[in-house]
């Protein structure tokens, strides 16, 4: 999952900027040119009035007529920036994911005092604010979308990147002798992986579940698994004093 992630909004929007990052395109230390910023801002304008639309008609409803009816363009402006929806909702997702990362990493940089908790940081930043039935049922487009375009090389480098701050949390806990110095870090890290996206799907598909419903959820499933963890160590042990 894209989780992932916050999906809704690309970062809380202050009065007057634009929720979606803007992204640079030239090469890296190189300063853009007032048409290539101009053309950059048009991109990421057209991305936030198809969201918004997206947000409140529903996905299938909205035509790209529409899109640049709301966003004062022709529809020619709108082909060129992006020959379907699917690519507006793939690039609102890559600003999402970029965005999002500057949140993994302070949950990272300020560690709980227990694996559970800095697991359960993790998935809240991710969730982030998707709070409204339309933002809801947009994810659950992009979800679809992730599905369908797997081999997408930056689908499969979000679903890395996510899960490599669930291995980062643990192995922070395991060096600080909290897990278990046998757990494979990378494999529970998938596997948490794998409980979160599926939670996230669950907490799109219902409108009247909370954040701190799906995370009590998410908590639970964490401490069975961790339970599991211990028992296997356990067990190991005792097999290992039999011998």
């Amino acid at each position: 999952m894209m989780s992932s992630a916050n999906r809704a909004n690309t970062g809380r929007k202050r009065t007057g900027e634009s929720s979606v990052a803007l992204p640079h395109m030239g090469k890296p230390g190189e300063t853009l040119g007032l048409r290539d910023r101009k053309k950059a801002q048009q991109r990421l304008d057209l991305i936030e009035v198809a969201v918004k639309l997206f947000k409140k008609r529903g996905y299938e409803a909205v035509r790209m007529e529409d899109i640049a009816s709301k966003a004062d363009v022709s529809t020619k402006t709108v082909y060129n920036y992006f020959p379907t929806k699917r690519d507006i909702l793939i690039e609102f997702l890559v600003a999402d994911r970029e965005r999002a990362i500057s949140e993994f990493r302070k949950v990272i940089e300020t560690p709980a005092d227990n694996p559970i908790d800095d697991l359960i940081r993790l998935m809240e930043a991710d969730i982030g604010d998707v709070l409204l039935p339309g933002e809801r049922a947009l994810w659950l487009e992009i979800m679809a979308v992730t599905v369908r375009e797997r081999g997408d090389e930056r689908f499969r480098r979000y679903r890395h990147m996510f899960t490599s701050y669930f291995e980062t949390s643990l192995s922070h806990f395991q060096e600080a002798g909290k897990i278990s110095p046998s757990l494979n870090v990378a494999l529970a890290a998938h596997i948490i992986h794998i409980v979160h996206s599926e939670n996230f799907e669950h907490f799109c598909m219902e409108p009247s579940l909370t954040v701190e419903g799906a995370l009590s959820s998410a908590r639970a499933q964490l401490d069975l698994l961790f339970k599991a963890w211990a028992d296997d160590k356990a067990a190991a042990g005792a097999r290992k004093a039999r011998k």
